[in-house]
């Protein structure tokens, strides 16, 4: 049996909006810098990063 992958529009449209503002040059390359981050900051929760990434948004929606 094969998994199914599902991938929904806003997340990939967040996604895309992400690697272009933040200057990568594409969204493999964004995507393997935010992997190799998790792995370099372990001590993070899954709780810690949803945080993290709320503060980020609040911040750049004044910016």
């Amino acid at each position: 049996m094969f998994a199914q992958t599902v991938r929904s529009r806003p997340s990939t449209e967040g996604i895309d909006a992400t690697w272009e503002e933040q200057g990568f040059n594409s969204r493999s390359e964004f995507l393997r810098y935010a992997a190799r981050n998790a792995i370099k900051h372990l001590e993070f929760s899954r709780e810690g990063w949803k945080q993290t990434t709320a503060n980020e948004h609040v911040v750049k929606k004044f910016l």
